[in-house]
C-alpha cells in the first residue's frame, strides 16, 4: 500500500481509539471479528486499507454511536475513492497526463471502457483526437500537439499482447461530431481497425435497443495488480474508486450494457450507417 492519504490516516485513527475506547485487546477484537489480529494492527497501523463493510463490522463490535458511524462512512468512503480536479490532473500539461494514462493501462491485465458521449481516447483518430483534446482543455494549459503525440503513442498497446480491451458505445458515442464529416470518415476508419485488432471487442449499443440500466456517465475499469479500480471522469473533475462494492455496480453495470450491444460485423456495419449518414 502507497502512503496513506489524510483520509486514510484519519479512518485508522478512529477505528484504533474506538477499540481502545471499548477497552478491546487487538486479539479480542480479532475473536469478534473473525480476522487473524495481524490484520487488525495492520489497519490500525495504516497498513492495510479496511472496506467499507470492514468499518461497519469494527464500528458494531466496539460500540461506536451512529453518529460516529457516519463519520466512518465518510472516511471508508473517501479513503477508497481518489478524487483529483482537471486542475490538479493537468497541472504537469496535457501531454504529462496522457503519459499517466499510459502507466496504467500497461499495468492492466484487461480494460473495460464504456463511453456514452465520445470515442474512446485508445481508439481516436489524429484528427478527431485534437479536437477532443482541444475541448477538454478546459484549464488552458495549451501543449495541444505534444498531448495528441502522447495519445497517439499510448495506441500502440492495443498490439501488443497481454492484455484485452472491451468497449461499448452508445449510438450517441457515434454520433457526436467535434469537426467536419471528413474528420469522422477518418475517425470511422480507425474505430473499424482498432476493433479489428485481436484483442480488441467493440461493441454499439443503437438507441433503438431496450435499455438495461442508465447511460448516464462513462467509465473504465482497470483490472490491475493489487485489484480493479474504476475512472470516472467528468466536467471539472475525476474519480477512481477502489472500494470493491463499488467496483462491483460497475461491474454489474458494463454486465448490462453488454447485453444491449451489438457486437461484431453488426456493430461494425452499425458504426458505418451512423457516422457515415
Amino acid at each position: 500500500m502507497s502512503r496513506p492519504t489524510p483520509a486514510q490516516e484519519r479512518l485508522a485513527a478512529l477505528l484504533r481509539g474506538l477499540r481502545q475506547g471499548a477497552g478491546l485487546t487487538t486479539y479480542a477484537l480479532k475473536d469478534q471479528l473473525g480476522w487473524s489480529q495481524s490484520k487488525v494492527t495492520r489497519i490500525e497501523n495504516g497498513r492495510v486499507l479496511p472496506t467499507a463493510e470492514d468499518a461497519e463490522r469494527w464500528a458494531e463490535a466496539t460500540g461506536a454511536t451512529e453518529l460516529v458511524r457516519e463519520e466512518l462512512s465518510q472516511l471508508a468512503y473517501a479513503a477508497w475513492t481518489e478524487t483529483r480536479t482537471w486542475r490538479a490532473s493537468h497541472r504537469k500539461g496535457l501531454a504529462v497526463r496522457q503519459m499517466e494514462m499510459s502507466e496504467m493501462e500497461r499495468s492492466a491485465s484487461e480494460i473495460c471502457h464504456f463511453q456514452p458521449s465520445a470515442i474512446p481516447g485508445l481508439l481516436q483518430a489524429e484528427g478527431y483526437a485534437r479536437r477532443v483534446l482541444t475541448i477538454g482543455d478546459v484549464t488552458n494549459r495549451g501543449g495541444i500537439d505534444a498531448a495528441v503525440k502522447a495519445r497517439m503513442a499510448r495506441q500502440g498497446i492495443l498490439r501488443e499482447p497481454g492484455r484485452r480491451f472491451e468497449y461499448i458505445l452508445t449510438e450517441g458515442a457515434l454520433r457526436w461530431r467535434p469537426g467536419p464529416k471528413s474528420m469522422m470518415t477518418e475517425q470511422l476508419g480507425k474505430l473499424l481497425a482498432s476493433a479489428s485488432l485481436a484483442d480488441v471487442t467493440l461493441r454499439i449499443i443503437p438507441f433503438d435497443r431496450e435499455a438495461r440500466t442508465w447511460y448516464s456517465q462513462g467509465f473504465t475499469i482497470y483490472r490491475l495488480p493489487d485489484g480493479p479500480r474504476v475512472l470516472v471522469e467528468g466536467y471539472a473533475k475525476e474519480e477512481t474508486f477502489f472500494d470493491p462494492r463499488d467496483v462491483e455496480i460497475y461491474e454489474q453495470t458494463f454486465t448490462l450494457l453488454r447485453e444491449s450491444a451489438l457486437s461484431g460485423e453488426a456493430a461494425a456495419e452499425f458504426a458505418r450507417s451512423v457516422i457515415l449518414a
